[in-house]
């Protein structure tokens, strides 16, 4: 018999009677009906049966506590796709879907035996491929099935740090930590990136670090002359290996007026736990034309697609350039009559500007005159012997202060006891 029909063949002409006896799957006719053969004419006769149905019935739920929507373990979950097979001929009869609690219903089956699979998790849920095998014995019969479903938990991380602060024309260098794929599935179209603060730095290189899982990679680029069009500066890198890729302007070849603007590490696929192992990092030269107290935005990402869904996390970092403070204006420095630099109270003040500000509480036991010694040099020595010989060397110059004449040898006035006390903390500071 095949596909509903059966042949007699080699019959003599004649009467005939036939009557089904047993029909899988079907209610049998059993009335007998009379056939009439004609030599060399084929005579057809048509049974109609009324098939043995049965329905399947599916019921769906958590697993586990879903962190992602908050559903306890036991939750019915909707949206979950099965698809039917015949057992026996693999042959697709049925596709269903759960409803809102979490049941999919077959339509009415033929007495079989029945594989079902799924073939389209809910959201937030694991997929589950695993097939189970159901059977229809008898009219009327409802089979029903219970599966579970794992929670699904999808999170991209990554950190990036640099140089809190910089000078102009200084190399900068950003460091890369926790880029991974925290998921507990795959992710397709796996990249980090990272764009460049142009108007502050230009790239010069990439450290790529390296990866748990054993795969391979490209590194692409994009400038300010490319539009939207990537460029690739390294394919089939390994995950095993930690390569230095020389990302200047002159060994990209760019234009006199061009430079990166972004790069990416492209991964394609990864697995649940994708993660580096050594950190990667990027080299930047900050730009001669930045002025101090200005700052700029390094920004990186990294991410992944899973069911359709871009799954990311950004990491920034903020640098300022280093901008010189200026000394308050009781602090300056004036001339004195003879031409000697000096500070308020005619301290002599020599070429190498090491300065110690006394408080007037901290010398509040010499007289109420301290407060005017607001800046001091660390190696001020007086003349006249009160803290010494006078040519010893007190500034690190290799040469005695007295020797040198003009600012480094004005003697003092006379004798003040304050200049005792007030050389034996610069001993101490010293």
């Amino acid at each position: 018999m095949t596909r509903g029909y059966v042949r007699f063949e080699n019959l003599t002409a004649g009467r005939f009677y036939l009557r089904e006896l047993e029909n899988e799957g079907y209610i049998p006719d059993t009335q007998k009906k009379t056939v009439y053969v004609k030599s060399g004419e084929t005579t057809e006769i048509e049974w109609k049966n009324t098939p043995i149905t049965g329905q399947l019935q599916i019921v769906k739920t958590s697993e586990d506590y879903n962190s992602m929507n908050g559903w306890p373990a036991g939750t019915p979950i909707p949206n979950t796709v099965f698809e039917v097979y015949n057992a026996r001929t693999n042959r697709l009869v049925d596709t269903i879907k759960t409803d809102k609690n979490g049941l999919a219903v077959s339509k009415t089956l033929p007495l079989a035996r029945y594989k079902i699979v799924e073939s389209k998790a809910a959201e937030f849920y694991g997929l589950d491929k695993t097939p189970i095998e159901v059977e229809i014995e008898h009219a009327g019969q409802i089979v029903k099935a219970s599966m579970t479903n794992k929670s699904l938990y999808t999170n991209v991380s990554i950190k990036k740090t640099g140089y809190v602060e910089v000078m102009p024309e200084q190399l900068v260098r950003y460091n890369f930590t926790g880029i991974a794929n925290n998921s507990t599935t795959a992710l397709e179209s796996f990249y980090w990136r990272d764009t460049l603060p142009v108007k502050a730095v230009r790239l010069e290189k990439i450290y790529t670090g390296t990866w748990n899982t054993p795969g391979n990679y490209k590194i692409v680029y994009r400038t300010n002359l490319s539009g939207d069009t990537w460029r690739t500066l390294a394919d089939n890198l390994s995950t095993s290996k930690n390569y230095v890729l020389d990302a200047s302007p002159a060994a990209l070849g760019l234009a006199s007026n061009e430079y990166v603007t972004e790069f990416m590490a492209a991964f394609g696929i990864v697995p649940s736990n994708f993660r580096q192992v050594e950190a990667p990092r990027v080299d930047c030269k900050v730009l001669s034309k930045l002025t101090g107290g200005t700052q700029f935005v390094n920004t990186s990402d990294a991410g992944g697609v899973y069911n359709g869904q871009w799954i990311m996390a950004t990491s920034r970092w903020v640098t300022r350039v280093y901008a010189p403070s200026k000394p308050p204006a009781s602090h300056r420095l004036l001339r004195t009559n003879n031409g000697c630099r000096s500070a308020r109270g005619g301290i002599p003040i020599l070429r190498r500007l090491r300065f110690l500000e006394i408080q007037k509480n901290d010398y509040s036991d010499i007289d109420t005159s301290a407060s005017d010694l607001s800046l001091l040099h660390l190696g001020a020595r007086c003349g006249r012997g009160c803290c010494g010989s006078g040519g010893a060397d007190m500034d690190g110059g290799g040469q005695a202060d007295q020797e040198r004449g003009g600012e480094g040898g004005v003697p003092c006035i006379g004798y003040d006891p304050r200049h005792r006390i007030l050389c034996e903390t610069w001993r101490r500071v010293l």
